[in-house]
């Protein structure tokens, strides 16, 4: 299995993956037209986070936020909660990526305030939980942070899900330099071997995370730690994550 848990190339994660753009609109066109109205509403709502991917992709942000802001309202009114978190998780991610972050760190706060009394399923529990993680250590919310990420550890590793790059920026945020390299080479790693590029706002944090701890710790050092975590193997990684969040916090 891959270290950042990723069998499969979930949309909401890899928003850069390069698409035949003409082909994708023209089978969601016609996908479209052939939904009926008595239909689930689960049918319309995948196709709303299609398009929503697909306008954040290309940059035109007003238009994502409204559509899976619609995908997220229609999911909310069917009453599924499992729909309803996927959306919201989607939102989360893209408001995440175009901002301000505020507007993001309000919505996650309370997703996973809800989502701590009615648990989703393991992986939408990850994807909610490491997103939060993310955007209130990005904020310099570490305490947050820290309460997000030893929630979610369990549902994680059940899921096998360990969105690496949050788990890294958050270590360097704390001063663990060690584990947050080592944590840089196994996603570098991973990036390499699924030829996947990183979701923008992961490619963000690495990079803060990268150059500080170059700088820091020196290049060879660095490279040392990077080569480390290269190697890791899943169950040395979630060792690492685990042991690391247990430790008080670096200088």
């Amino acid at each position: 299995a891959p270290l950042s848990g990723r069998p499969s190339l979930p949309p909401s994660r890899h928003a850069s993956v390069p698409r035949q753009g003409a082909a994708a609109q023209a089978a969601l066109d016609e996908a479209r037209a052939l939904i009926r109205a008595d239909w689930p509403a689960e049918f319309q709502v995948l196709l709303l986070r299609r398009d929503g991917s697909a306008a954040r992709d290309a940059g035109r942000y007003a238009e994502a936020r409204a559509l899976l802001r619609e995908a997220s309202r229609i999911s909310a009114a069917t009453g599924d909660w499992r729909l309803e978190v996927i959306d919201r998780g989607n939102l989360l991610d893209t408001l995440w990526l175009i901002g301000p972050i505020e507007e993001a760190a309000c919505e996650a706060a309370k997703l996973i305030d809800e989502l701590r009394t009615k648990p989703g399923g393991d992986s939408d529990m990850s994807t909610a939980f490491g997103n939060a993680m993310g955007i209130l250590s990005e904020m310099g919310r570490i305490d947050e942070a820290v309460r997000a990420a030893r929630d979610v550890l369990p549902f994680m590793r059940r899921a096998r899900t360990y969105f690496v790059e949050e788990w890294a920026y958050l270590f360097w945020r704390r001063g663990q330099r060690e584990a947050a390299a080592r944590l840089i080479g196994a996603s570098d790693a991973q990036c390499i071997k699924d030829d996947v590029p990183r979701q923008p706002n992961e490619e963000r944090l690495i990079a803060q995370a990268r150059a500080d701890l170059e700088a820091v710790m020196g290049a060879e050092a660095f490279a040392g730690s990077l080569a480390a975590g290269a190697r890791l193997r899943e169950a040395e990684l979630f060792a690492l994550i685990a042991e690391t969040l247990a430790q008080p916090a670096g200088e």
